[in-house]
């Protein structure tokens, strides 16, 4: 009975340390920072449940008026996209001249509008962007972000560690240009419990200090390893802390 007993202790604490031990390493953390399949692959393996999967584009357009635009759609100079209005008087107004003669400051009737069908030009204007000030600037950003958790209880929203990767990919479109920040890639772990002081001195004793800063209140300490460049810092109620993992393409 002793035997069996002891046995038992010994599978309990096999299961204890393979249900909450630390997931990953600081130099694995850094491998999937690189490479999003090396992201996915191993928090399918670990069980993780994924909660987001986000890709967008943004167009990032500057015109020789000075105006900033930023857009799901591609900018253009061509009329042909200038949204197109059939005002109840039965007038039809581009969106150029409404903007110009101040006629829906609000944007009221032009929602409006839009909802009782009355944007003649809805299908071509809805995948592009007139602006009349000639592009001087043009500049394309393609977004992914994936997050995964450790332990999620859907019900809850809560988890003992989340792992949210992000990458962000700049493309030139219009010569010339200039890009105002560099094609990148993130991850960001947030963990609930001890796993944070763990990784914290695995960081410490891998990865060169730089210095400690305050940021929106909080202390944040950063860390040079190799090309990535690492923050972390401890969440307020004692209990965990963020690890940012930041690479520059």
């Amino acid at each position: 009975m002793a035997m069996k007993n002891q046995i038992l202790i010994i599978l309990f604490l096999s299961f204890l340390s393979t249900t909450y031990a630390q997931q990953f390493n600081f130099i694995q953390l850094i491998e999937m920072t690189r490479d999003r399949n090396t992201f996915e692959i191993n928090m399918i393996k670990n069980l993780n449940q994924m909660f987001k999967k986000d890709n967008s584009i943004t167009y990032n357009c500057e015109t020789s008026e000075g105006d900033i635009i930023a857009s799901a759609n591609l900018p253009t100079n061509n009329p042909r996209y200038d949204r197109k209005f059939l005002f109840d008087n039965g007038i039809i107004y581009s969106e150029s001249e409404i903007e110009e003669q101040e006629l829906d400051i609000t944007y009221e009737i032009r929602n409006k509008l839009v909802k009782q069908g009355k944007l003649l030009n809805k299908a071509s204007s809805d995948s592009f962007c007139f602006t009349k000030g000639k592009i001087i600037s043009l500049i394309k950003s393609e977004t992914t972000k994936l997050g995964f958790a450790e332990n999620y209880k859907i019900s809850e929203r809560v988890a003992t560690t989340w792992y949210n990767w992000e990458s962000v990919n700049y493309t030139i479109l219009l010569s010339g240009s200039e890009l105002f920040s560099p094609n990148y890639k993130k991850l960001t772990i947030q963990y609930n419990n001890d796993d944070f002081v763990n990784i914290l001195k695995q960081i410490t004793n891998t990865a060169t200090y730089i210095k400690t800063e305050k940021e929106f209140g909080s202390f944040v300490s950063k860390y040079k390893y190799n090309n990535y460049l690492i923050s972390t810092e401890r969440l307020e109620d004692g209990n965990g802390g963020l690890i940012k993992i930041y690479w520059e393409k």
